[in-house]
């Protein structure tokens, strides 16, 4: 069952149901949310612009971070799946790859958008 979240916290839903299958429901459910809430970065975008006005730059900020969201909201559903797959307890081990994946694209994604356009930014 899917019960719907709200607040500043992205939904955090469980890719598995009551018998410990997937459940395709709560994927689409977690992806729609994480990109929703990926829609804030045109807020972050509106506020680089008014403070820098420059409007690539709002755009590598506002970009980066959707495609932040989209990332958390898929491999936070994969990696238990897959760690289930594996037999190891998502509960335990997901946290942690979950961190750290997301953590390392938000800055790749970031950082490498920046660089692709760094000639259009100075």
């Amino acid at each position: 069952m899917i019960q719907k979240l709200t607040g500043i916290f992205a939904p955090m839903t469980t890719p598995f149901d009551k018998n410990g299958e997937a459940d395709r429901a709560a994927f689409e459910f977690n992806c729609r949310a994480h990109m929703k809430a990926g829609l804030n970065g045109l807020v972050v975008a509106g506020i680089a612009y008014l403070w820098k006005g420059q409007l690539l730059l709002s755009l590598v900020l506002g970009l980066a971070l959707w495609l932040n969201m989209l990332v958390a909201a898929v491999v936070g559903t994969l990696v238990p799946i897959a760690l289930k797959t594996f037999r190891v307890d998502p509960a335990i081990a997901s946290s942690v790859i979950i961190t750290t994946f997301t953590d390392v694209f938000g800055f790749f994604s970031f950082l490498g958008l920046a660089t692709l356009l760094i000639r259009f930014l100075l």
